[in-house]
């Protein structure tokens, strides 16, 4: 087993989306490419230099039917689905991996190099509050060390040991199943993952398209509008000391 170079775990996650693309395109599925990975397509035409990860967004509905129809198909021999929905994965979101790769995580679940697919919901800021403390509860359930000289870490141990007896998977399930309570109001947003409360609107899903690593692909409608509220100054580098990324220990057999 050889160890990815992160080169390599770009090129794996590019071939994962353009297939994850084709079929959307075939079943008349919107999805729209954000967050990082929206950044880098407009910063850099591709992904951010130091970025090592792919987020893809789709509508509720059309995330449900793709989980529908991952349950009966997949879309090529080398991707799995995995999720909360199929009691796959233990984060409230969706994730296409590459079967031939294995990344480091919970013993319990089967994970590779992925793309992330976060479904949008309606949106409430009493419930994205919530759903950000209980998604940092995972967070701490998954820190293996903890750093007594890091007060965060304090937090994060007293966390683990508050919700030691319940596990990832419901956590998230509980997530997901209060997102899906939301009334309707026209205001949308990432809910489940919960990293920033940035509203989604009806006139943003009419979508738009942008160059990806060669591909043009689809994103959301007034999208420098969304990177603005997001990031800021989109467009100024960070400083080399925040240049971050997930660290992905990505493994192959050769």
């Amino acid at each position: 087993m050889r160890k990815l170079e992160l080169q390599e775990i770009k090129t794996i996650e590019i071939d994962i989306l353009k297939a994850f693309v084709e079929f959307c395109d075939k079943n008349n599925l919107k999805y729209y490419i954000s967050y990082g990975t929206l950044l880098g397509a407009v910063r850099h035409k591709g992904f951010i230099p130091w970025d090592d990860d792919i987020d893809v967004l789709m509508t509720r509905d059309d995330y449900n039917k793709f989980v529908d129809m991952m349950k009966k198909q997949s879309i090529n021999n080398e991707i799995d689905f995995i999720c909360v929905q199929n009691d796959t994965w233990y984060e409230p979101i969706g994730k296409l991996i590459n079967n031939k790769t294995y990344v480091d995580c919970d013993k319990k679940y089967r994970c590779g190099v992925w793309i992330d697919i976060f479904p949008i919901d309606n949106y409430c800021e009493k419930t994205f509050r919530l759903n950000k403390f209980l998604r940092n509860v995972l967070i701490s359930k998954e820190t293996k060390k903890i750093n007594f000289k890091n007060k965060k870490d304090y937090v994060k141990l007293f966390l683990k040991l508050l919700f030691l007896w319940v596990s990832k998977l419901k956590i998230a399930k509980y997530i997901d199943k209060r997102t899906l309570e939301i009334s309707e109001s026209g205001e949308y947003g990432q809910m489940t993952f919960a990293i920033k409360p940035i509203k989604i609107y009806k006139e943003n899903l009419k979508g738009d398209y942008i160059e990806f690593e060669g591909m043009l692909l689809r994103t959301l409608s007034n999208y420098k509008d969304f990177l603005k509220r997001t990031y800021g100054d989109y467009m100024v580098l960070p400083p080399e000391n925040k240049r971050k990324n997930h660290m992905i220990d990505a493994y192959i057999d050769d």
